[in-house]
């Protein structure tokens, strides 16, 4: 099988006002909501029974970036998180049969990924950058494998060791006088799939996109240390004030719902809501302080806040 990579260039590009930023602080933690529509992935690979059909899926989710200011450019960035997910919580793969079912099929179900690098130097003076590793860690997901005439097996994506992906190709990373940032990084991720018979993997290639607006600050959701039979506080800074919110948990993980009153996907899977809904003062900001059952003792609970104009960060906490 022939392995593609249709995005060589890595283009991480910030778009940033240099007389509004003229004294910017040493590092910048930048929040960027993944654009699904243009986050468009090709997804194939080979099994020991055949190379796969190709499909098309999308990933959606949220980017945190840290940037560290030279003078009115950057010299280093990193990407310290990346939760991405599949938006149709299913990919199905099939290794053809010209002669009528499969020879084999691959069904992923609500696959969840975390991406990080260390940090990576950013020439200052034209913007550009190459050559550093990005880690992928599978936050959830399962593969359901059916061969040709056999029971199906599910197989645990969640935890699975998969390879490093290296960027070769340069990247650039420069501003263009306006308060939009932008990224735009080409990735190949390869899953290996393993059981008593099958030994295949599945390869996602394309490229994630996310934006950022400087003159608007990202809502922030912070909750604190969550105890069984007490009370546990969350709260939201820098949303959109005077505005109605909602807080959101799940027991089931990081993910893609969507919400149609909303019109766009929350990062949970089976997302529950807590409490009441409420109005963000005048500053953007809001909190909740609710019950928390004895009976969610052990369990982890992921969390998230939403207003019609976007949502939060989220976060993962263990009920103690």
């Amino acid at each position: 099988m022939n392995k593609r990579n249709p995005f060589p260039l890595l283009a991480l590009t910030l778009l940033l006002s240099p007389t509004t930023f003229a004294s910017p602080p040493q590092q910048q933690d930048l929040t960027f909501h993944q654009d699904a529509a243009n986050s468009a992935f090709w997804v194939d690979g080979s099994s020991n029974l055949g190379d796969f059909n190709t499909v098309q899926t999308e990933l959606d989710g949220v980017f945190q970036l840290r940037a560290w200011p030279f003078g009115s450019t950057y010299d280093q960035a990193q990407i310290l998180s990346a939760h991405c997910y599949e938006t149709s919580t299913q990919i199905q793969l099939e290794v053809p049969n010209p002669s009528g079912s499969p020879f084999l099929t691959v069904t992923i179900h609500n696959l969840v990924m975390d991406m990080i690098t260390i940090p990576f130097e950013v020439d200052s003076g034209n913007g550009e950058f190459e050559d550093f590793d990005v880690v992928f860690t599978i936050l959830n997901g399962t593969a359901v494998v059916e061969e040709l005439n056999q029971s199906p097996e599910t197989v645990d994506l969640k935890g699975l060791n998969i390879p490093v992906f290296h960027l070769w190709d340069q990247g650039t990373f420069g501003f263009h006088g306006s308060p939009y940032l932008y990224f735009e990084i080409p990735l190949t991720v390869e899953i290996p799939i393993q059981t008593a018979s099958v030994d295949a993997t599945v390869i996602l290639d394309g490229y994630s996109f996310g934006e950022h607006d400087l003159n608007s600050p990202t809502p922030l959701l912070t909750v604190s240390q969550v105890t069984a039979g007490s009370m546990a506080t969350a709260t939201v800074k820098s949303a959109t004030p005077n505005s109605i919110t909602w807080l959101g948990y799940s027991k089931a993980g990081l993910g893609s719902e969507f919400i149609p009153q909303l019109g766009f996907h929350v990062d949970l899977i089976a997302p529950e809501q807590v409490g009441q809904a409420k109005l963000t003062n005048n500053t953007g900001g809001v909190s909740w302080t609710v019950d928390v059952p004895a009976g969610l003792l052990g369990e982890t609970l992921w969390i998230q806040a939403v207003q019609l104009t976007g949502k939060t960060n989220v976060i993962t906490k263990l009920v103690e």
